[in-house]
């Protein structure tokens, strides 16, 4: 299902955008690089997530010297509408509907000649790549236990 995830999301943004009249192209190259580069930040931030909280489920309570490790010691997911351990259903479900929003949002600022048409776009990105460098960093992943590599 991981990777269906983007072309579900992409085929979703297809269908609920409206095509442009001839006259006025809205979609053009630098909207659908917006909605791509989105997209794209966002399946690599679900596939991160959820390979984390198999990998990584979260540790009971326990204490290693003067250290103590809670019950979320292991990954858990930041954003408060998923909860701390979503599955992966719930994270693509809310992820497509965010990125449908956010693609129809751009649509109609551009459609108006707005020159901020691309900022939930870049909205999403910021979201998702502060996800991914989160991870990266080990900000909220596993905690490196005493004698352990």
């Amino acid at each position: 299902m991981r990777s269906r995830v983007p072309l579900l999301t992409c085929a979703l943004l297809l269908l609920l955008i409206p095509s442009a009249s001839a006259q006025e192209r809205v979609k053009d190259k630098k909207y659908w690089l917006a909605v791509s580069v989105a997209a794209a930040v966002g399946a690599a931030d679900f596939a991160v997530t959820q390979h984390c909280l198999k990998k990584y489920p979260p540790l009971p309570e326990h204490r290693i010297g003067d250290v103590f490790y809670g019950p979320t010691a292991g990954c858990v997911e930041t954003n408060p509408l998923l909860g701390n351990y979503p599955s992966a259903h719930r994270q693509a479900a809310t992820g497509a509907a965010f990125h449908a929003g956010a693609a129809w949002a751009a649509y109609e600022l551009k459609k108006r000649h707005k020159w901020y048409w691309w900022a939930p776009q870049a909205g999403l990105i910021a979201v998702h790549a502060y996800g991914l460098v989160s991870f990266t960093r080990g900000r909220y992943g596993y905690p490196k236990l005493p004698g352990k590599p």
